[in-house]
Formats: structure tokens, C-alpha cells, sequence
């Protein structure tokens, strides 16, 4: 009688043998690796590795030389299309520095157009990308470098512009060299910008642009971006349930009973093993106590080791413990935070102020928002890149600058030029100095200036803009809003900034209500301190969240 052949399967696959385990997968070389591997290979003799290596006392053979450089070339790399950023650091290490220097341009280029077109085809762009360069940390101050100054006598002025100075140019073309100081006279102008390289990215679902010669980038600034748009979002209902699907449950029964019928036969087949073994057992004790002796020492060993995870355990409980606390105190957080809830309707049409714009990290979030910005940038570099930026998120803005505008014309003026096209976002190309002063006028004017946000976002502190941010607040009479105030802060020195930062704004408050002439109460309260990011060991980016809210009147004193 033949095989009956269930009718799914075909004959052919019936009697195929059962395949072996898959040979693992090989790991992928690194893009980078692989372009320096083949480099070397390529260049065999335009690269002296002879003449290299003595030069070098620690290395014995070129195998070893070659094994060097293709360990401490960079493995990582951020794509901003058509622009590959290496980090800090790199090609810095013995025995790059030694290597560049002794090559040719050519050589060095067809290194870096290697490293590209790998990284291209490894998948990760798009778009052939072109440009590469090394990133390096934004420097707090810039050197005067006259020439006419000895190198001792040389003067530091603070970096205000952020200016990437410290971008390492590799391959490509990033543009004119022109210096984005303020000490220079020549402004950029149209050419300058349609000549300068532009890249962008996506974060949260907002496109920002930027010239990387001439303005930095913060990528670690997508956490406190994507907390603003979540800002006035009703939190989170505390304690609810999963929902979970139990459809397949019945069939699992089933299975369960028959498994359970076949433990119950397979237990009866152990019973009897059961008592063939208490018969060796029996065989076996004289044995045993030979060996009690040893299980004793042994117990001994295993009481303290008990008594050292008993001490473990006990660590951890308390761990648990503090981290309970913590979700306690976050919940009460954000039981506590509930007045932020806005609906969209509620914020259309109420303004924020940004403070130090840049290329418009927060200045974009508040837009999504559908609140109207006010913002204050003196890089114009940036300023270009803020308005590129809002254009291809479809957000009206308009750029105010020059004598003509911000001499000439009132505050309410310009603010008018924008109401009659409609802008949503307004960029004033001028020190933030001139805020508090621009607020006042407009309100002066009797204009409508509700704001509910003020964000300070430079590093390593913004307390110079702090004063007028309260201002801007508290100076609309009735209602309330935030201030975000950034500043680097080391881990045990947070909360005493806070009750700072506290101290002043009730020595504000206090200040305002005795000489206002009336009974209104501001209350100013710092409700939350956000750990943006490390900007050093223990050196946090915080941004203190203060809330003010002003009371009604309730009459003349």
C-alpha cells in the first residue's frame, strides 16, 4: 500500500532530507575599513610604509602598521546629505597624522572620495554623497588673530555666533571662506548664500537647514525639541491598564490537557525508575558519607556566599525601592504639571519669543505648535538658515535687519509689515539685547503681545537674556506662562541652582507687586528641571522650566 501524500505537500518536497543549520551570517565589514583596506592596497607605491615605520619606535613591521591604521581609522559617521561628518577626533591617532603629512594631495583625496562612495553604496544615502569633514566641538571663545599681535598677547573673544571654526574640511566643496564675525563689516549678501554649501535634516518631522562652514548644528537638541511639541499635551492617564488579546485561548486548553495526560504517563514511568534508584541509593549511602564531610565544607562556603547574595538582594531592594520613588515623584510630576494642557485652538494665535534663534532648533517646535515667534539671532548665517528652514516646512517668515528696518521703523511697524503678509515666524537679525525694549514698545502701542513661552537656549548660560524673558511674561498683566531657561549645571549643584533660580524670580515677583499700584499676585514657581544632555563629565545641559502666573486685579491699593 503506497504513502498517502497529504495534498499540500508535493511528492518532491515529501522526500526532500531536512536542510542543516544556516551557516551564520558574515558580519559586514565597515564601510570605512573597507575603503582603507582597499586604499592601502591600491597605493602600495605612492605610500611609503618603510619610511613610515621608521619613524615610528613602537611598531616592528609594516603587517603590524597596517593592522594599526585600519584600527584606529573611524567606524561611525552621521549622514547629512551630501555630507558625510566624521567624529571628533578622527584620523588624529598615531599613525594617521604621520601618514597625511607625507602624502600627496591626490593620495589623500582618493582616500576621502573612497570613503564616501563606500559609505553611499553601503546604503545609507539617497544621493551621492560628496562632502566630508570631521566634526569638532564648537570653541566657547575665538583667538584675535592680528597679525601685528605676538601669539602670547593674543586676545580670546566669546564665540557668541557659535561659529563651527574647529570643522575640519576634508573633501569637497563647503564654499567661500567667509568669516561670519560681527567684527567684519561686509555682511553676506544673496551671492554669498546661493554660493555658500547647504545641508539639512529631519528631526521629529521638522526640517532644519544649515551652512555647516558657517553655523553650527546641535544634534542632541532633538530631545528637548520633541519636548516642547509634546508640552501642553494632557499627561498620560496614571496607572491604566494594557490591553492585551486572549482569542487563541481555547485551542491552548486543549493543547494543556494533553500535555497534562501525558505527564500523568510519563510520572507513573518515573515512579518506577523511582524505586529501582532507591535500591542503588541504598547501595550508595555508605558513599555518601565519606562525602558528607566534604558537603559540610561546602555548606559553609555556600551560607557565605547565601549571606553575600542575601546582601545583594538587599542592595537591590533598595535600588527598587528608590526607583519606586522616583516613578511616585514623577507621577506626582506630572499630576502636578496637569495646568499645561492646552488644546491647539487654545495656543493658535498666542506668541513665544526665542531668545537666541539659531537656525531655528525651538523656534520650529513652537511653530508646529501653531504659536506666532518672535526671534532674536545675531549669526546671519543662521538667520538664512532659519528662513530656508521655515520655507520648507511651509511656515511664513520674514527677516527683519539692516538700519532701515531696525533703525528707522517702530517695533509696531515692523510688526505690522508682517500681520499684513501674514507671517507666522519673525526674525529680528539683531542682539537679543533689544527684546525686553521691542516688547515694551508694542505693548505701549496697546498691542495684544500674549506670550506664553520664552526660550533661552544658549550654553554655558543664557542668565543674561533672564531678566527680560520674565518680563516678556509677567509684563501681558492677566495669565500665565513658561520660561525655559538653559544653562550647564554640574549633577550635585542642580537643585541648589534651582532654589537660585527660585530665590530670584520671587525677589522679582516681590519687587513687581509693591510697585505695580495694584493687588495683582505673580506667582513664578521653577515646576520642572530637564536633563537635556552631558556637556562635559557631571555637567549637565539643564533647562529650568519656571511657570509665572498672574492673578487677577482685585482693585487699586
Amino acid at each position: 500500500m503506497s504513502e498517502q501524500i497529504p495534498s499540500t505537500v508535493s511528492k518532491d518536497e515529501h522526500q526532500r532530507k531536512p536542510r542543516g543549520p544556516k551557516p551564520p551570517k558574515q558580519k559586514k565589514e565597515n564601510p570605512i575599513t573597507a575603503a582603507v583596506n582597499s586604499w592601502l592596497q591600491d597605493h602600495t607605491q605612492s605610500i611609503s610604509l618603510p619610511t613610515l615605520l621608521s619613524t615610528l619606535d613602537s611598531i616592528q613591521d609594516e603587517g603590524q602598521l597596517k593592522a594599526l591604521l585600519l584600527d584606529k581609522a573611524p567606524k561611525r559617521w552621521v549622514i547629512y546629505e551630501p555630507m558625510v561628518l566624521l567624529p571628533s577626533g578622527s584620523f588624529t591617532t598615531t599613525p594617521w597624522p604621520q601618514l597625511l603629512d607625507s602624502l600627496s594631495s591626490n593620495v589623500k583625496s582618493s582616500l576621502w572620495t573612497r570613503i564616501l562612495s563606500n559609505i553611499t553604496s553601503d546604503g545609507a544615502s539617497k544621493v551621492d554623497l560628496s562632502r566630508l569633514a570631521v566634526n569638532e566641538g564648537i570653541p566657547l571663545h575665538i583667538a584675535d588673530g592680528a597679525a601685528e599681535k605676538d601669539a602670547r598677547e593674543e586676545e580670546e573673544e566669546e564665540n557668541l555666533l557659535r561659529s563651527p571654526s574647529g570643522l575640519k574640511l576634508l573633501h569637497g566643496d563647503f564654499g567661500p571662506a567667509l568669516s561670519p564675525s560681527p567684527t567684519v563689516a561686509l555682511v553676506p549678501t544673496p551671492q554669498d548664500f546661493e554660493q555658500a554649501f547647504w545641508v539639512s535634516t529631519k528631526q521629529n518631522g521638522i526640517t532644519q537647514i544649515w551652512a555647516p562652514r558657517y553655523t553650527m548644528f546641535s544634534r542632541g537638541n532633538v530631545k528637548e525639541k520633541a519636548r516642547l511639541l509634546d508640552f501642553h499635551r494632557s499627561p498620560t492617564p496614571i496607572g491604566a491598564a494594557p490591553t492585551s488579546s486572549n482569542g487563541a485561548a481555547a485551542p491552548r486548553q486543549q493543547q494543556q490537557q494533553q500535555q497534562q495526560q501525558q505527564q500523568q504517563q510519563q510520572q507513573q514511568q518515573q515512579q518506577q525508575q523511582q524505586q529501582q534508584q532507591q535500591q542503588q541509593q541504598q547501595q550508595q549511602q555508605q558513599q555518601q558519607q565519606q562525602q558528607q564531610q566534604q558537603q559540610q565544607q561546602q555548606q559553609q562556603q555556600q551560607q557565605q556566599q547565601q549571606q553575600q547574595q542575601q546582601q545583594q538582594q538587599q542592595q537591590q531592594q533598595q535600588q527598587q525601592q528608590q526607583q519606586q520613588q522616583q516613578q511616585q515623584q514623577q507621577q506626582q510630576q506630572q499630576q502636578s504639571l496637569s495646568h499645561r494642557g492646552r488644546a491647539p485652538t487654545v495656543l493658535k494665535g498666542k506668541y513665544a519669543l526665542d531668545l537666541y534663534a539659531g537656525i531655528g532648533y525651538f523656534v520650529f517646535s513652537y511653530a508646529k505648535l501653531g504659536m506666532r515667534v518672535l526671534c532674536w539671532e545675531i549669526n546671519p548665517w543662521s538667520v538664512e538658515g532659519l528662513r530656508r528652514g521655515a520655507v520648507a516646512n511651509k511656515w511664513s517668515v520674514k527677516v527683519f535687519q539692516g538700519e532701515e528696518d531696525l533703525t528707522k521703523k517702530t517695533t509696531a511697524e515692523l510688526l505690522q509689515e508682517a500681520d499684513a503678509e501674514g507671517v507666522q515666524i519673525v526674525v529680528f537679525l539683531e542682539g537679543n539685547e533689544s527684546a525686553g525694549r521691542r516688547v515694551r514698545e508694542l505693548r505701549e502701542r496697546k498691542r495684544e503681545l500674549d506670550v506664553v513661552h520664552v526660550n533661552g537656549g544658549f550654553l554655558p548660560t543664557s542668565e543674561k537674556s533672564w531678566r527680560d524673558s520674565w518680563q516678556a511674561v509677567v509684563g501681558k498683566g492677566v495669565g500665565d506662562g513658561w520660561l525655559h531657561l538653559h544653562e550647564n549645571v554640574h549633577v550635585k549643584d542642580i537643585e541648589s541652582r534651582r532654589g537660585e533660580i527660585q530665590e530670584l524670580m520671587t525677589r522679582w515677583n516681590e519687587e513687581l507687586d509693591d510697585s505695580d499700584g495694584t493687588t495683582t499676585e505673580t506667582k513664578a514657581v521653577v515646576e520642572h528641571v530637564e536633563l537635556v544632555k552631558t556637556f562635559a563629565p557631571d555637567v549637565w545641559h539643564c533647562v529650568f522650566d519656571v511657570y509665572i502666573k498672574r492673578c487677577c486685579d482685585t482693585g487699586s491699593k
